[in-house]
């Protein structure tokens, strides 16, 4: 049966107006207190120490922070519960100013607190801090140019050699503070390749060393060059015989020729493949045999190609030769076998030598005894002597007729007169 009482009806609703009214009161608190309620502390423990202008105070100042007592500060900040409650240690930055440091020293700077994006600073205060300033010491800043090294740890192709490793810049610039670079040297670089046949040229990286050779590693070093260019130099070796041209002549040939080449008849060279694959061998002379009596001795200078060097064998060698097999006779080269080849037209000349004597013969013994004085010719010739007169001492060529494995050994010379003709020379001439 429904119950009409109208007195448990307004019972009823002054139930529900408390209620409601209790929830606006509690929610009226919560937003008093949330906004403009009391401030609360909060205690912030690792705030990083962040300095501004370190970059200036060493490209502009040339100064540098080398050492640093503080890389966190605590702080305890006062403010609204719904500002503090959602702040973050990584928020926050303990902000140093660098602008007045101009000198090397210690130092000992406050340091402002940094909030995030979004956040009314004006809202919160700073209650403590610890410490109270940032200790830091500040170096001047020196540069030093250290020369660029390296090895090549690797291996060559067969027939291959490789020059000292190049370097581009050949020194490098490096800055930091005066304790930092008292240790460092130089610069090495290291080439690993295997089975190199060729010159190659590249980039790379290079490490800081110590004068025993230890590598320094320390990332406060700057480096005005990153990187060095390498060449990698790569010659091609051959072995080049050593040999000399005999022209035969004094009834000797290269058969009858013993010859040596000390202290090696051969040298190695290394130089460019192109340049190298031209050369088969290296003449010391030309000797005309003709001019060998018995035995030749003589010592040289090595002429190699431009742009290849020795790297098996010197350039000073010493040539020897010794003919053997033949034997030798003199004769005597009378007026009659003494003849003039190229006179000037116009001009006669007078033999005055009555012989030559003592021509040395040399040949095989059954060629040489075949062979007598009257089939040995003097001949001089005069196609330098032109339209000269008088007497002179000229070189003559001697031939030996009759037996082209026989020939004369030296020099020699006969002594003739040269006059220009006449009326009356060539008369006698024609009416002898």
């Amino acid at each position: 049966m429904e119950n009409k009482n109208p007195s448990n009806k307004l019972k009823n609703s002054k139930v529900l107006y408390a209620v409601v009214s209790l929830i606006a009161a509690v929610l009226l608190w919560v937003y008093v207190t949330d906004n403009r309620g009391t401030n609360i502390d909060r205690t912030f423990y690792n705030v990083p120490v962040v300095y501004t202008g370190e970059e200036n105070l060493r490209n502009s100042k040339e100064f540098v922070i080398t050492s640093r007592e503080s890389e966190h500060v605590k702080v305890t900040l006062s403010g609204p519960r719904r500002v503090i409650t959602r702040l973050d240690e990584g928020d926050l930055a303990a902000m140093v100013d660098l602008s007045s440091v101009g000198k090397a020293g210690d130092y000992s700077l406050g340091y402002s607190i940094a909030y995030p994006s979004g956040v009314d600073k004006s809202e919160i205060s700073v209650s403590s801090r610890f410490p109270e300033s940032v200790a830091f010491y500040v170096d001047k800043l020196v540069s030093k140019y250290i020369d660029v090294t390296g090895i090549f740890n690797g291996s060559m192709a067969p027939g291959y050699v490789i020059e000292p490793l190049e370097f581009s810049p050949s020194t490098v610039k490096i800055t930091g503070t005066s304790a930092e670079l008292a240790d460092v040297k130089y610069a090495y670089v290291t080439v690993e390749r295997s089975d190199v046949d060729k010159t190659v040229s590249f980039d790379t990286d290079y490490a800081l060393m110590s004068a025993e050779g230890d590598i320094i590693d320390n990332d406060n070093i700057e480096r005005a060059e990153e990187t060095v260019s390498v060449t990698l130099p790569v010659l091609a070796t051959k072995e080049i015989p050593l040999t000399v041209n005999l022209i035969a002549g004094g009834g000797a040939s290269e058969i009858n020729v013993i010859s040596t080449i000390s202290p090696s008849p051969t040298v190695t060279l290394s130089g460019d493949s192109d340049v190298l694959s031209g050369v088969n061998r290296l003449v010391l002379d030309s000797i005309d045999l003709s001019d060998i009596d018995g035995t030749f001795k003589k010592s040289y200078k090595l002429a190699i190609p431009n742009d290849t060097q020795i790297i098996k064998g010197t350039t000073d060698v010493t040539l020897e030769l010794e003919i053997v097999g033949l034997v030798q006779k003199k004769v005597t080269v009378s007026a009659e076998n003494i003849s003039v080849t190229n006179l000037t037209e116009g001009y006669s000349v007078e033999i005055i030598n009555d012989n030559i004597p003592n021509v040395v013969l040399r040949g095989r013994e059954t060629a040489l005894s075949a062979v007598a004085d009257v089939n040995v010719r003097a001949v001089a010739d005069l196609s330098q002597q032109g339209n000269v007169t008088g007497v002179f001492t000229l070189p003559v060529k001697i031939f030996v007729d009759g037996s082209a494995d026989v020939g004369a050994v030296g020099d020699y010379s006969v002594t003739l007169k040269i006059s220009e003709k006449t009326e009356e020379t060539e008369e006698t001439s024609d009416n002898p």
